[in-house]
C-alpha cells in the first residue's frame, strides 16, 4: 500500500507502524526458511534502505494501541501520538489456537512470524518427535519442512482427508501416499483432546483415549483476523473488518486490506488478494476512486 501511495503521490507523508521488529517479509518465505532452503538474508522482500529512499517513515516494533478517529490520531505502546488524514488497517491475522488443555506448555508453537520460525528451529535442535495439528496447506508445508530438518513427523487431521477444502477424496488419498513416502505419518479423523506434559510437552491424547508421544507440537489450525484496533476505534467488524468495494470501513477516513479485511462476506487470507486490496485501498485513500 505504501509503495503504491508513493508511486501515486511523490509528496504524500507516509508512515508505517508494525509491532514486529523486522522489515517486511512475505509469510510464505517462512516455510523454506524453516526447511533450510532459504537463508535469513533472503527472507525480506525489499532491499535494505528502501523505505528511506522512498521517504516512508518505518516504525518497527511500534505496536499501535489506540486509534482516536475523532481526533485522527494513533497512539503507540510507547505513548507516542501521531496524526493522520487517512489510515489503512493492514493488521493481518493471528494463528488460530484451539482451546486445548495443556496448550500453554513449552514445546507448543504456531507458525505466523519470523520469531515463531526461529523459536521452532531452536526447539528442533534437541526435540525431534514432532506433531503437526492440521492437515491443511500450512500444516503439510510445515511437516515437509521440519521432516527435512531430521524431525520424526506426524500430521493429525480432524477431517477424513488431507486438504479437505481443496481436494476430493481420491486426490487427497494420492497426496497422503506422497507424504508417507517422505516418511511423514498421516493420521486422519483424529480429534485432539489434550496436550500432555508437566510444563513441557510429552505427547497428545485424542478423543477415544489413544495417546502419542511428542516433544514438539505445531498448531496449523487456520487464522483469526486481528480486529482489536478496529473494535476499539468503533469500526464495524464481523469475522473481519467490514469494507466496501473501495476497501473503506464504516469510518470513511479509515480503510482496511489484507487478512484483516472482510469484503462481501469473504476473508481471503492469501497474499495475492492482500496485494490487490492494498493497491486498491491506496488509490482510494488519495481520492482516485
Amino acid at each position: 500500500a505504501a509503495k503504491t501511495l508513493r508511486e501515486l503521490d511523490p509528496a504524500a507523508g507516509i508512515d508505517i507502524f508494525g509491532e514486529e521488529k523486522y522489515p517486511y517479509y512475505p509469510r510464505p518465505n517462512l516455510i523454506p526458511f524453516l526447511g533450510d532452503g532459504l537463508p535469513y538474508e533472503k527472507l525480506f522482500a525489499l532491499p535494505e534502505g528502501w523505505t528511506e529512499r522512498q521517504r516512508i517513515g518505518l516504525h518497527l516494533g511500534a505496536s499501535v494501541t489506540t486509534i482516536r478517529p475523532d481526533e485522527r490520531t494513533i497512539e503507540t505502546s510507547t505513548g507516542a501520538s501521531f496524526p493522520y488524514d487517512v489510515l489503512l488497517l493492514a493488521t493481518g491475522a493471528r494463528a488460530a489456537v484451539p482451546p486445548l488443555a495443556g496448550i500453554g506448555q513449552k514445546g507448543v508453537f504456531v507458525l505466523r512470524t519470523l520469531d515463531d520460525a526461529q523459536a521452532i528451529l531452536d526447539h528442533l535442535r534437541d526435540h525431534k518427535r514432532a506433531v503437526v495439528l492440521g492437515g491443511g496447506l500450512l500444516g503439510l508445508e510445515i511437516a515437509r519442512a521440519i521432516c527435512g530438518r531430521g524431525a520424526e513427523v506426524r500430521v493429525i487431521e480432524y477431517f477424513d482427508r488431507l486438504l479437505p477444502r481443496q481436494l476430493d477424496a481420491e486426490a487427497a488419498r494420492i497426496l497422503k501416499l506422497q507424504f508417507e513416502k517422505m516418511g511423514i505419518s498421516i493420521r486422519l479423523g483424529m480429534a485432539t483432546r489434550e496436550i500432555l506434559g508437566d510444563g513441557e510437552v510429552r505427547g497428545l491424547k485424542f478423543e477415544g483415549g489413544e495417546e502419542v508421544e511428542a516433544d514438539l507440537v505445531i498448531i496449523a489450525a487456520g487464522i483469526r483476523p486481528e480486529l482489536k484496533l478496529a473494535k476499539q476505534a468503533g469500526v464495524a467488524v464481523n469475522r473481519g473488518i467490514l469494507v466496501d468495494d473501495r476497501l473503506r470501513t464504516s469510518r470513511p477516513e479509515i480503510f482496511a486490506a489484507g487478512d484483516a479485511a472482510e469484503h462481501r462476506g469473504r476473508i481471503y487470507g492469501i497474499i495475492p488478494a492482500s496485494f490487490e486490496q492494498a493497491r486498491a485501498a491506496a488509490y482510494n485513500m488519495i481520492g482516485q476512486d
